[in-house]
């Protein structure tokens, strides 16, 4: 067997055991092991190449925002300022009217679009305009129009709001994608 030194490191991977050789027979030589290490370090160092920087002066014409038409400009201050309470019926809003007659009877369940005026077509009842109140003042009007039209004595009435009306947005200029 080769004597190994003290401060080499050396590879061993295990043999056959029926082979004659011994492990740890190409030991591996520190200065082998210190260029392979500054190769590693010189070539970490390096990086990525770095091309052309550019500047807005010195952009290709090619790279240059395109000129937008038909641009609108919209006063964003009236989004930020009117908030709709969560539990207030606008137009466009889709609510969800469940009545029952009492304990024993199964709820009807119906979904309602609001309209462009603020008023749902209810069955058996007609329009009432719901538009602006709340989800509770919604409940006891349609409570009352149902007693008031003899059709139950003592109904439970829940509305529940099913789907907010989406705003658009359409957005245009130095954007990736133009669109609404």
């Amino acid at each position: 067997m080769k004597s190994v030194r003290d401060d080499a490191v050396a590879i061993c991977p295990l043999p056959p055991s029926d082979s004659p050789l011994s492990c740890c027979e190409t030991p591996l030589v520190p200065g082998r092991a210190l260029r392979l290490l500054l190769l590693g370090v010189l070539l970490s160092a390096m990086g990525c190449a770095q091309g052309r920087m550019f500047t807005p002066h010195n952009l290709p014409a090619e790279w240059h925002a395109r000129r937008t038409s038909n641009v609108k400009t919209v006063d964003l201050t009236r989004l930020a300022s009117a908030t709709v309470p969560n539990d207030e019926i606008a137009t466009g809003d889709v609510i969800e009217v469940a009545i029952s007659a009492g304990l024993g009877t199964e709820a009807t369940v119906d979904t309602y679009r609001i309209g462009p005026q603020g008023a749902i077509e209810l069955q058996n009842i007609g329009q009432l305009e719901v538009g602006g109140l709340k989800l509770p003042v919604a409940e006891s009007m349609i409570k009352t129009a149902l007693v008031n039209r003899e059709i139950y004595r003592n109904p439970n009435v829940v509305v529940t709001m099913k789907e907010r009306k989406e705003i658009e947005v359409t957005v245009v200029g130095a954007v990736e994608k133009e669109g609404t």
